[in-house]
């Protein structure tokens, strides 16, 4: 956190998300706000008119009684008219004010969406899918709540408690010092009773949370409550923690009823002040019977404002408890930047093994200081016509610069933090060359490594998430998931990673595309540094197929689109035949238009597989990524669909994760992986010949 944040006031934190909303929609709040002025005009207006009618009435017996009629009907008429005026700008006040507090939640909650989608998957790993839904609701109503009736309630308390007691001050002074003794009280309790409302509210909040998630777990879950025979079980659960939120609300149902209860108790006591002393005045001809029904009008209108001070306060608590729920989500790195959101270990670490930096088009080096640990340039030749070179005996052929005081003095970097991702342009390629060198991976990298010398990885900081976390299985494991990770992988060749369960092969497939950031160590395409490819390139060149797969509800269509949304229908037809799905999709009425329900429910697992790995098919990438992806077809299935990845060999650089090893047979390289370690590795003959792990589940599975 800078100095400058550190000196931040708490007000002005909560402002930053809302400011440039507001400016967004300032025209439409001005007007909604001078509409609003206008009704409290109107409002301290209607009693001056009761006054002088009223005074009218007293002086009737002087004048003659139709003269006192007329003038009546005036005052009833200027009555209804402001009435009627009333009416007109309280539609327009509501609409501005309030519509423009519906595009602000709508904005704030396109933002958090946006941002959301942005994290690093080890954010989902502590934060569940129905926190993240309350945020994205409730809290999303308390802020617009704030900002409509939070303007408004603010408004009223301003004007027309100024305007009130101007008035009433204009008046009679004395009578409204008598009335306004009680409102020293209401301030007093209102400032005591805002700090333990704001903390109720983000209890209640984190408690809405919490049920949230229990709700959406139970409904997601709810064919395996029943399969277990723990609907009464899971009821009683439910009631649990239904209890818990109804116990938070009511907390802060106490703090609230002290306000308004108390609130209206002191208005009161200052109408009985008055009909006492202003009762008197009136007597001994002190103030006219205009003036005091006036001055009680007022005080009627005084009572609003005062009652607003607490109701506004409920409002603006609560609306903060949820802009700094939101802010803790807003504040946590996005993985779209590259170069902040890695390890300084893993972006390093190509510098430190000498790794070539190929091009550098642009790029101009005026920093001596980072200059060795950026850059290392073992083809000067080609070097010296992308940089500028200070003295020309470093740009002599072939000179490998790995010394930091002749590097520092022979080239200078103009701006080091982005000087990673100017050396990669936006046309950049990528051809398949995958290696990775020492790797080290843990989900809870604050307990990984001991060293000093190394620096936390990228993921969330819990110091700074107030939310309460949920530790995922994998991080309960040992520290150290994958360990000392080594291996190369040519374009176009096919990697096999067999293992028993839970040895880290999904997990390792996870870190190509940077779902997850290693601790230490070095994974590059093409010779780059992944850490150094703009995501979205790095991305848009891996085609994924997870171990899990997941379908979007609607049509089987819309699926197969999601993997490529610009491919027409010979390419889909051919996606579907690779993935042996066209019989299956004949047999369904609708066809590829068939509804398939939410996480494709009504879809058998093989079918679900099957159109996940047409999906990965569809898209053209120079990598393919798939784990497990026959685990759940027939053996004839499975053998076609593995005559289709193997079509790919020369192609596409593979890598394939399965427990099934006939998949294997035709792999370039293979690897097993035990507790994190590369056990064996080699080609399916050699394994078969070292007669381990790998050539004793092949035996196993030939024989079945």
């Amino acid at each position: 956190m800078t100095e400058r944040e550190k000196n931040t006031p708490e007000f002005l934190k909560s402002m930053e998300l809302l400011t440039p909303y507001l400016i967004e929609r300032r025209f439409h709040i001005i007007a909604g706000f001078l509409s609003l002025l206008v009704v409290d005009l109107l409002q301290l207006f209607i009693p001056r008119i009761i006054k002088w009618a009223i005074d009218s009435i007293t002086a009737a017996e002087d004048i003659v009684g139709a003269v006192a009629g007329s003038q009546l009907l005036k005052y009833a008429f200027l009555i209804f008219l402001s009435s009627i005026m009333i009416g007109i700008f309280r539609f327009f006040w509501r609409v501005l004010i309030m519509g423009s507090a519906r595009r602000v939640e709508e904005g704030i909650r396109g933002s958090l969406f946006n941002h959301i989608q942005t994290l690093p998957a080890t954010f989902f790993n502590k934060h569940t899918a129905g926190d993240l839904m309350a945020h994205a609701t409730n809290d999303m109503t308390n802020i617009r709540m704030a900002l409509s009736m939070g303007i408004v309630g603010l408004t009223d308390a301003v004007v027309l408690g100024i305007a009130a007691v101007f008035f009433m001050s204009y008046i009679n002074l004395e009578l409204t010092v008598m009335a306004l003794l009680p409102m020293p009280f209401i301030a007093l309790s209102t400032k005591i009773l805002s700090k333990k409302l704001f903390n109720a509210y983000r209890d209640v909040q984190a408690s809405f949370s919490d049920l949230m998630e229990s709700t959406r777990e139970r409904f997601a879950g709810i064919k395996v409550i029943m399969a277990f025979n723990r609907e009464n079980i899971e009821a009683e659960a439910m009631k649990n923690e239904s209890e818990i939120y109804v116990k938070k609300n009511m907390e802060l149902v106490r703090l609230r009823g002290l306000i308004f209860p108390m609130v209206i108790f002191l208005t009161n006591v200052s109408l009985a002040i008055i009909l006492g002393a202003g009762g008197r005045k009136v007597i001994l001809n002190q103030i006219s019977p205009g003036d005091f029904v006036a001055f009680i009008s007022y005080l009627g209108l005084l009572t609003w404002p005062v009652m607003a001070i607490g109701w506004v306060t409920n409002l603006i608590q609560r609306g903060k408890a949820s802009i700094d729920r939101i802010n803790d989500i807003l504040a946590v790195p996005s993985e779209s930047v590259s170069e902040t959101s890695v390890t300084d270990d893993f972006l390093n670490t190509q510098a430190q093994d000498s790794t070539v930096v190929q091009e550098a088009s642009d790029l101009i080096i005026t920093d001596a200081e980072v200059a060795s640990s950026k850059l290392l340039i073992k083809d000067t030749e080609a070097a010296s016509s992308k940089l500028l070179i200070k003295d020309a005996e470093a740009a002599s052929s072939k000179l490998l610069i790995t010394d930091a005081e002749v590097a520092s003095s022979k080239l200078l970097i103009k701006d080091p933090e982005t000087a990673a991702s100017k050396l990669l342009e936006s046309d950049f390629s990528i051809h398949g060359d995958v290696e990775f060198r020492d790797l080290f991976f843990s989900y809870d990298s604050s307990e990984s490594f001991k060293d000093s010398s190394l620096k936390k990885g990228s993921g969330i900081d819990s110091s700074n998430i107030s939310q309460k976390k949920l530790l995922s299985s994998k991080e309960l494991l040992s520290p150290n998931v994958l360990s000392g990770i080594s291996f190369r992988l040519n374009r176009g060749e096919m990697l096999g990673i067999a293992g028993p369960p839970g040895s880290g092969k999904s997990t390792l497939a996870s870190l190509i595309p940077r779902i997850y950031d290693p601790q230490k160590g070095t994974i590059t395409i093409d010779g780059v540094n992944i850490g150094h490819i703009p995501l979205e390139t790095l991305r848009k060149n891996i085609s994924f197929m997870p171990q899990e797969p997941f379908l979007f509800s609607g049509t089987i269509h819309a699926n197969l689109l999601f993997g490529n949304p610009e491919a027409d229908d010979s390419d889909i037809a051919e996606a579907i035949e690779m993935a042996q799905l066209t019989e299956t999709i004949a047999d369904f009425p609708m066809g590829i238009e068939t509804i398939i329900g939410e996480k494709g429910v009504m879809l058998s697992g093989g079918q679900r597989q099957r159109i996940a790995l047409a999906r990965a098919f569809l898209k053209s990438a120079p990598i393919m990524i798939m784990d497990d992806p026959v685990s759940q077809v027939d053996m004839q299935t499975a053998s076609r669909i593995i005559n289709i990845i193997e079509s790919f060999a020369g192609q596409k650089t593979m890598i394939i994760i399965s427990h099934r090893f006939s998949i294997f047979k035709n792999a370039n390289h293979i690897m097993v992986l035990n507790e994190g370690k590369i056990t064996e590795q080699g080609t399916h003959h050699s394994l078969i010949e070292e007669g381990g792990y790998y050539a004793g589940a092949w035996h196993m599975q030939e024989s079945e």
